[in-house]
């Protein structure tokens, strides 16, 4: 197992042991912008173009219902990638029998 999949599965599992690091590191995976907070609050906004602003405090450690928000990115994130890998194959089959 890579050490990519063992960091989703932590994710998946709602380990208590993420660190933020780890939270940047998935959202730049996909896609997502890391907004820094002015003023000296402790507040990143992570955005994305057609989903939701999602803001987590960095803190120690992460609070589960962080996590459980970056789990379930991951889980729409590996809906889409099936989704495509799906329309691909059917796109290739279709195209085999021409």
């Amino acid at each position: 197992m890579s050490s990519w999949d063992k960091l989703l599965k932590r994710f998946l599992e709602l380990d208590h042991d993420i660190r933020f690091e780890e939270i940047v590191k998935v959202m730049k995976e996909y896609g997502y912008e890391i907004k820094q907070p002015k003023g000296g609050s402790s507040h990143y906004s992570f955005v994305k173009p057609g989903c939701s602003r999602i803001v987590i405090p960095r803190h120690k450690p992460i609070k589960k219902v962080y996590v459980k928000m970056i789990k379930k990115v991951i889980e729409e994130e590996m809906k889409e990638d099936e989704s495509r890998t799906q329309l691909l194959h059917e796109s290739v089959v279709s195209y085999g029998n021409c």
